[in-house]
């Protein structure tokens, strides 16, 4: 069941839909709409964040789906940090207390991934690193999913740059077989930017599909369409349609989201 979407659309400036986000700054960032896109920008200190928590309640095994458009020429590390089960808003540095962290590089000349286990404010050796990516710098679409399994946590995620399409496997399938409080622990989507140098870090989020994870697994597929003249593929009667992505130019590939009791 999708708990949140949002395209971001709006006039320049103005701020994140306050019935979908609680926004936190650091002193001298911004956080606004620009093009139909969320841009977080920090100021240009060490350490400077930006930070949205979506607003429905908690909940425990979850999806996120989303774009990330780094729009820097840096080469400082910078990241996106996309959270699951996160809690705790704006502990330190934007980050949440406890949750499930996936670092997204966004500088101008690195493209890496790492998962993160954060406990207590205290953030744990990488649990799983990915390059997945082939570019640095532009565009590109991250899908992460947190559920327990027993005794355990799993967490999936996928990154792949915008206009590739989404890889048939995941980059990370990681068990987490020491997760603590983490185990069963109910939270929320975190989206964080976060300057790890003295640099200025600008990242333009957009097409943010956040969703409860249940029996069934969510799938995607590329349908053909034709900018302008709407969808020409639907769900089949099995599937249960939950986001379109219609990116409206000529020879784009366009997507449905679904999910499928027999994917």
């Amino acid at each position: 069941m999708a708990l949140l979407t949002d395209d971001f659309t709006g006039t320049n400036g103005d701020p994140w839909d306050s019935g979908k986000w609680t926004t936190y700054l650091d002193s001298g960032s911004i956080q606004d709409i620009q093009s139909n896109a969320g841009r977080q920008v920090t100021d240009g200190g060490y350490l400077d964040y930006c930070l949205a928590v979506a607003t429905p309640a908690a909940v425990q095994d979850a999806e996120v789906l989303l774009s990330i458009d780094p729009n820097t020429a840096n080469t400082g590390e910078q990241n996106e940090i996309v959270v699951l089960r996160g809690s705790g808003d704006e502990s330190t540095n934007g980050e949440p207390t406890d949750g499930y962290e996936l670092f997204c590089e966004t500088r101008a000349n690195a493209h890496g991934v790492a998962l993160y286990r954060r406990i207590a404010d205290s953030r744990s050796a990488s649990l799983a690193t990915t390059t997945s990516r082939s570019s640095n710098g532009v565009k590109f679409w991250v899908r992460m999913q947190v559920e327990d399994s027993g005794s355990d946590v799993i967490i999936r995620t996928k990154s792949w740059d915008d206009g590739a399409g989404e890889p048939g496997t995941w980059d990370i399938e990681y068990t987490d077989s020491s997760p603590g409080i983490l185990l069963g622990a109910t939270g929320t989507l975190h989206l964080v930017a976060q300057a790890g140098a003295s640099e200025v870090v600008d990242n333009r989020i957009d097409d943010v599909t956040y969703s409860t994870l249940g029996t069934v697994e969510t799938v995607i597929r590329p349908i053909a369409d034709t900018a302008g003249t709407g969808w020409d593929t639907a769900p089949t009667a099995s599937q249960s349609l939950y986001a379109q992505v219609d990116e409206e130019t000529a020879s784009d590939t366009d997507y449905i989201y679904a999910t499928d009791p027999n994917p």
